[in-house]
This record gives C-alpha cells, sequence and structure tokens, in this order.
C-alpha cells in the first residue's frame, strides 16, 4: 500500500511539469485518470483518497498559476498567442513559427510511429512486443501494473497524435515507459 501523501509530492512536480513544459505537464494527471478508469475495481480507490484530489488540485492550481499571471497582465494578447496559436493553430495546421504548414497527409496521425521506426532502433521492434504484453497482462490478465505502463504510453503518444505538428520532444514524457516495454 502506498502511503497517501506521495499524492501531494505526485501534485507538486505535476505542477513543476506544467510550469516547465506548459499542457504537456498535464499528462501525468491524464494518465493517472485514465488509469483510475480501467484498474481493475478491486485495486486499492485512488478516487476515494483525499490526499489524491488534494495533489491533483496542486498540480491544478499552481501549474495553471503562470497562465493565470500571463493572463492578467497580458490579457487577450497571451490567451490568443499561448492557446490559440502555438497549442491549437499549431497542432490543427501544424505550421511552425515561420508560417511552413506540414505537408497535408491523412495518415498524420502515425507521425510518431513513424518518428519511432526511424529513431528509436534497435529499440523500437522491443517496444512494440513489449506493448503487446503488457497490453495483454493489462487487459486480459488485469494486472495493474502493466496496465498503468500500457496507458502511460497511450496516453501520451496517442494525445499528442492528433495534432499535425510532431516532433519526438514531445512526447520525451513516454520514453522512460518505452524503456520499460523495451526491456
Amino acid at each position: 500500500e502506498v502511503n497517501p501523501r506521495w499524492h501531494l509530492l505526485f501534485g507538486l512536480f505535476t505542477a513543476l511539469a506544467v510550469l516547465t513544459k506548459s499542457v504537456l505537464g498535464f499528462f501525468p494527471l491524464a494518465i493517472v485518470f485514465a488509469y483510475g478508469i480501467f484498474a481493475r475495481p478491486d485495486s486499492p480507490a485512488t478516487y476515494r483518497n483525499l490526499y489524491f484530489w488534494i495533489g491533483a488540485a496542486i498540480a491544478v492550481v499552481l501549474g495553471s498559476s503562470w497562465y493565470l499571471v500571463n493572463i492578467l497582465q497580458l490579457g487577450n494578447w497571451f490567451a490568443e498567442g499561448h492557446f490559440g496559436w502555438l497549442l491549437f493553430h499549431r497542432a490543427v495546421t501544424g505550421e511552425d513559427a515561420v508560417g511552413v504548414a506540414s505537408k497535408s497527409n491523412p495518415f498524420f496521425f502515425l507521425g510518431y510511429i513513424k518518428s519511432l521506426w526511424k529513431n528509436y532502433w534497435p529499440w523500437f521492434p522491443f517496444a512494440v512486443a513489449g506493448a503487446a504484453i503488457f497490453c495483454k497482462k493489462a487487459f486480459r490478465d488485469r494486472d495493474n501494473k502493466s496496465l498503468f505502463i500500457f496507458l502511460w504510453i497511450v496516453v501520451v503518444i496517442g494525445a499528442m497524435s492528433f495534432g499535425k505538428a510532431q516532433s519526438l520532444r514531445y512526447i520525451l514524457s513516454a520514453f522512460p515507459a518505452l524503456a520499460i516495454l523495451s526491456a
């Protein structure tokens, strides 16, 4: 059994991730919420733990403090620039800072798989085999530890695959889980 106070530290470090990497820093919260949805019902109920909710609140409040300060100081200019252009427009169009849009490709959502195929050698085949093993253990054998590692990969790479602006650095948070799958 995990000491529930670790959730407070989890919230603090997630907040620091948000302050460092913007919305990408919220991935730990997204992974934990996905895990809560798919975990075995007889596993320890994280969502019934007050410390979990305090940790999640710490992550959101402290992590969002940078947004709040910038919105208060810069108003709509910040909101349009950061959320409108940097996060939304670039994700939808793949346009870079000089206005060059990515090539129109109906299979753009496979871009990270293609990048991993080209750049994650010799580990890519081991990671794919590991993902298949962890998926089987997670869903067929109902192993919560395998589920957590599998969801770590799926949430990060899956969410980032919806955007057209794809770079391996955007999914760096998935690399520890890829290493575990490869091992």
